[in-house]
């Protein structure tokens, strides 16, 4: 599953028995469970993303091994932003170990490569980097991601879309293999109702589906039950509704 946009990851922190991989502390004020990993490489100089994957992905796969399921039933990597933040300078080392790319001398592949070529090695970086923890939980594997307002031409219409915060063809990719792709907002007529969407609108460039209960629809799936929780000094307090997207 792939969620989009606002308060994403205090409503992910809401599902049970979760691992959140947080890849750019935006959970750092959210009480969850989680995996730091900027906190991580900031005190280990010399790791890297993919060898913190490598290592969560060995341990679950151990895990699998002497128990027959994993240790959390969902697994969220928040965010694909911040994923392909780490694959751009992945790419790079991916592509300075070919026979081509040894004598390369820029930093950026991506954006130095002509006639586009660093694109290809920027999704096999992405993938690489999701691989070893990919599907690595017993029901759900969730990517949360930002979103960016584009223009484009639907049918001869000028529209202001909602798009995914991704380079190019790797949209395309995550999209694809995705699912459902769900949009999070406020409830504008209720700000403490956190509303995820499903529907697929003319706007919209990714959104929708293929689950029958979840096709075009929309959820209340988190609450704000103390409003004045700031005046009364009392840590927020939630009801939540994920069981209405993860049915058995």
């Amino acid at each position: 599953m792939l969620i989009l946009k606002h308060g994403k990851t205090e409503a992910v922190s809401k599902l049970p028995n979760h691992l959140i991989v947080d890849l750019e502390q935006g959970a750092e004020f959210v009480e969850c469970t989680k995996l730091d990993v900027v906190d991580i490489l900031r005190k280990n100089p010399t790791s890297n993303p993919l060898s913190v994957l490598v290592e969560l992905g060995k341990k679950l796969d151990d895990y699998y091994a002497k128990n027959g399921r994993y240790p959390y039933d969902y697994l969220v990597v928040d965010t694909t932003s911040a994923l392909e933040e780490f694959a751009r300078k992945f790419a790079t080392i991916l592509y300075k170990q070919t026979p081509i790319g040894k004598s390369f001398a820029g930093t950026d592949v991506v954006s130095e490569l002509a006639n586009g070529g660093g694109y290809d090695w920027l999704r096999k970086a992405f993938d690489g980097l999701l691989a070893p923890i990919e599907n690595r939980c017993n029901k759900c594997f969730i990517l949360v991601s930002h979103v960016k307002n584009s223009s484009i031409n639907k049918m001869g219409k000028d529209l202001n879309a909602r798009d995914l915060m991704l380079t190019g063809k790797l949209k395309n990719i995550v999209c694809a293999e995705a699912d459902a792709i769900g949009y999070l907002f406020r409830n504008s007529q209720n700000m403490n109702q956190t509303i995820l969407s499903f529907k697929t609108h003319e706007q919209d460039v990714v959104t929708g589906a293929r689950p029958a209960h979840l096709s075009n629809q929309e959820f209340v799936i988190l609450e704000l039950e103390n409003p004045d929780y700031i005046t009364k000094k009392e840590p927020k307090r939630f009801k939540d509704a994920w069981y209405q997207i993860f049915v058995d």
